[in-house]
């Protein structure tokens, strides 16, 4: 029969990870330490003196075991997903391009999946599986990047112990030589447009993007010493342009 002594808790409010004296009838171990990971499975050891129970649980944590929180409960990737990209302060533009990567490359893989589950070979596995299907490194870091993020939320929301998309890293890029215009180029395509000649010479030998040539007005335009103010830019964010 045990006698629960005291009862100690650690990681997060509400964490599952508890360490309590258990007194034993005779002799032997009185303590017993105890923890449930992510996958449900609940881990117990037994020991003579409560401080050495209590030590053990540290190390549990310290190592980064998936401990689970008892707060997840059934939390999905895509709930933290909406919640996060609902209070993020960026930009319209950034959460248009977010929600995009989230749609075209993580949420089919993810989604569905409880916060908890998510683990770091899944994670490894999913960036080689990209890679390998040929998705570029610019892709990959960005669907990385989305998943980071929604798993660093989770984790200040107390859902998580650990990010399980730390350490993980896209693979390297290839920087391949720049091709550049020269004038006979540049002369050629303006020709080709038309009316819109001089919006190519623009664009070419002033090194504007498109939407800070469309973000400009006249009072950013100094004709007589032939600089432009360039302070803002425009794009399209969910059909709309945002400025």
């Amino acid at each position: 029969m045990l006698r629960a002594a005291s009862s100690q808790f650690f990681g997060f409010e509400r964490s599952v990870v508890t360490c309590f004296g258990a007194k034993l009838y005779g002799k032997g171990k009185q303590y017993r330490g105890r923890y449930v990971d992510s996958s449900g499975q609940e881990h117990t050891k037994r020991f003579q003196y409560k401080q050495d129970a209590v030590d053990w649980l540290k190390q549990v944590t310290r190592s980064g075991r998936d401990i689970a929180p008892a707060v997840s409960g059934k939390w999905t990737v895509a709930e933290q997903f909406s919640q996060w990209i609902r209070k993020a302060d960026i930009a319209e533009t950034t959460k248009d391009t977010r929600r995009h990567t989230w749609r075209a490359h993580v949420e089919a893989r993810w989604g569905h999946y409880q916060i908890v589950e998510v683990d770091p070979p899944a994670v490894k596995t999913w960036v080689a599986d990209m890679k390998d299907a040929g998705t570029g490194v610019p892709t990959i870091e960005n669907a990385l990047g989305v998943l980071r993020m929604v798993m660093a939320d989770a984790l200040s929301d107390h859902r998580l112990v650990r990010n399980p998309c730390d350490g993980i890293k896209a693979p390297k890029r290839t920087h391949k030589p720049r091709p550049y215009l020269t004038h006979e180029q540049v002369e050629q395509l303006a020709n080709g447009v038309g009316d819109d000649s001089l919006v190519v010479r623009f664009l070419a030998y002033t090194g504007l993007r498109w939407g800070e040539m469309a973000a400009l007005t006249v009072g950013a335009v100094d004709m007589e010493r032939r600089r432009l103010q360039v302070t803002g830019s425009v794009a399209e964010a969910g059909g709309r342009l945002v400025w």
